[in-house]
């Protein structure tokens, strides 16, 4: 039964399955069977202890499935590790003859404590003085979208405002970046991506109507709106550990 779901061909089944993250380039050619297929599964990539499964995560697997027919995401807090997981369930429920196969980078030595993302959300106007559920409420389904700002600066004097881009894996690192750069008064904001691939895909979904004139809705992509045009003239860096090996 399990192999029949995991093809496509027991739709009432859907695979979640945990690979230990070293074994991940070994699924890359079934994997394109499976989609062929219709397949549904989710997958969960596993640490193993470092150096070695860090090692293994960083050079081979991310980058080789960024060119996939699958959703990769890559989250950094407990909480949006249960709402992918939760909203591609009931996604899958929804749609049985729907193939969906979801990539999870899920490796628990690197996933960073909750009560951080609270932490760095409460310094923005917006989520001042709200409780968790109420922060929760409103970043969920941002996360679901591909990413959102973990640290906003877009309030500050241009010339003074820097913008770092990052993937679950490093955003603790590249928080770090910003809060000593603040320091120095070079405020560079935070965009947390929790989705390369469904941001690529929605704007490259909307721009290809656009180009085509196609007056359809959205008219700008959910990129197009999480970078503010201020933002597109100030120096930029993408920070990521999905390398291609």
């Amino acid at each position: 039964a399990l192999f029949a779901a995991a093809f496509g061909k027991c739709p009432q089944l859907i695979p979640i399955i945990g690979i230990y993250d070293e074994f991940m380039a070994i699924i890359l050619e079934p994997l394109r069977y499976a989609a062929y297929w219709g397949s549904r599964i989710i997958i969960n990539s596993m640490g193993t202890p470092p150096p070695e499964g860090s090692l293994h995560q960083t050079l081979v697997a991310p980058g080789a499935f960024m060119d996939m027919p699958l959703v990769m995401y890559d989250p950094a807090f407990p909480i949006e590790v249960n709402w992918i997981t939760m909203a591609n369930l009931k996604l899958m429920r929804q749609y049985p003859l729907k193939a969906r196969i979801v990539y999870l980078r899920n490796l628990r030595q690197e996933i960073l404590p909750q009560a951080r993302m609270y932490e760095l959300l409460r310094q923005q106007p917006t989520f001042a003085g709200l409780s968790g559920p109420e922060i929760d409420k409103i970043i969920q389904p941002l996360v679901l979208q591909g990413g959102y700002k973990i640290i906003d600066y877009s309030d500050k004097p241009e010339r003074d405002v820097r913008l770092l881009l990052a993937t679950g894996k490093v955003l603790d690192q590249v928080v770090l970046a910003s809060e000593t750069l603040a320091k120095e008064e070079i405020y560079a904001s935070v965009i947390h991506i929790t989705s390369p691939t469904v941001l690529r895909d929605e704007h490259d979904a909307v721009t290809q109507r656009r180009s085509n004139g196609l007056r359809t809705q959205p008219r700008y992509s959910y990129l197009e709106g999480l970078v503010t045009k201020a933002e597109r003239k100030v120096p930029a860096v993408a920070v990521t550990d999905a390398g291609r090996s």
